[in-house]
This record gives C-alpha cells, structure tokens and sequence, in this order.
C-alpha cells in the first residue's frame, strides 16, 4: 500500500466547556425571565435575556475557545440570547457567526449534523471522520461551542422535568478580514 498520510481537512471544529461557576447566576436569570408564556409569545426582549455581567463571562469564554483553539484574536460580542426547553428539529443559526448552548439540565443531549455527499457510500466503519452525525451529552454547567451554520438539534430528553438551556449567538466586533474582504462590525 502507498498511503503516505491523510488529513482531516477543513473539520468543524466544536468545543464542550465546563462552567459549573456560572449555574447559580444563569439559573437566577432563567428564575426572573421565564413563565409558560416565554415559550409560547416570544418578543424581541426574550433573545437578549442575559445580564451584561453575564454576557461579559460567555463573551471571554468563546473568545479564550476562538483563540486557543482556532488561533483567531479578535473581540466578540453576544448578540442574542434566549432560553429553550425542547427540540426544535435540525436548524442552525443565521445571521451569526459562532453559536454556543449552556445546559441547566445533566444528561442533555445534541446531535452536530453534517450534510449527506452528494453520492453516500457507507463506511465499514463508523468513527468521527466518516459519521454524518455527532451526539453530545451534557450535563449542567456545560457548554457547546460551535459554528452558527452547523446543523444541530436537541435530541428527545428522558430526564425529569424539561431540557432548559440557554443559547446564545456571538459575531465580531470591530473590524475583520483584509484588503476588499474588510468589514467594521459595530457593538450593539
């Protein structure tokens, strides 16, 4: 055989982190914000549910990901936020550039998508650079980063009660890109 070495080129990148520091304040938040009429008559004050202090502690964390991950030094802002408590089937995230989901709940579960090749030959084995599909399992205090236009939904919740998280968008801030690619994204 010849095979020299191969490469998982161009991979979405997801990152999981563990802020169980945060709970107490989020869930106070959720406390606050949420009756049974959140879910049902959404306004545009339900996508910004977050504290600025709040807001300030997801910001530096993508931002620390982004950076210590993917080598990208730039300034982020949280542009939406919202809480949620069931699956609302495969989607992602427009208008966005990174997404994140922080479980209130252990035992969570999301499933990262990759869309299907054109033409499907299935592997002899599955493992992370053949499968379509990832699932995650979360507990509280956890969160998933991940890019705004990956494929994502919340899988069905065998827990007690209901699968509360607390999503969140994020885009630069300030300028980005180079020469006639240049953007100056402003703070909201």
């Amino acid at each position: 055989m010849s095979l020299k070495t191969w490469d998982a080129c161009f991979p979405t990148v997801v990152g999981v982190c563990e802020r169980k520091d945060l709970l107490t304040d989020v869930q106070d938040v959720f406390n606050k914000k949420i009756d049974e009429k959140y879910f049902e008559y959404q306004t545009q004050d339900t996508f910004n549910v977050l504290t600025p202090n709040l807001k300030n502690k997801f910001e530096n964390e993508v931002s620390y990901f982004l950076s210590e991950v993917l080598k990208i030094e730039c300034n982020i802002q949280l542009t939406t936020s919202w809480f949620t408590h069931r699956s609302s089937g495969s989607h992602s995230h427009t208008n966005s550039w990174w997404s994140a989901c922080y479980y209130l709940v252990n035992d969570a579960q999301i499933q990262i998508s990759k869309k299907a090749p054109s033409i499907c030959v299935l592997p002899s084995e599955w493992n992370l650079n053949a499968s379509l599909d990832v699932e995650y399992k979360l507990n509280s205090g956890d969160m998933l980063i991940f890019p705004s236009t990956t494929t994502h939904k919340a899988l069905d919740y065998i827990g007690e009660g209901k699968r509360y998280s607390l999503a969140m968008n994020f885009m630069p801030k300030g300028s980005v890109g180079f020469y006639d690619s240049s953007f100056t994204y402003e703070s909201n």
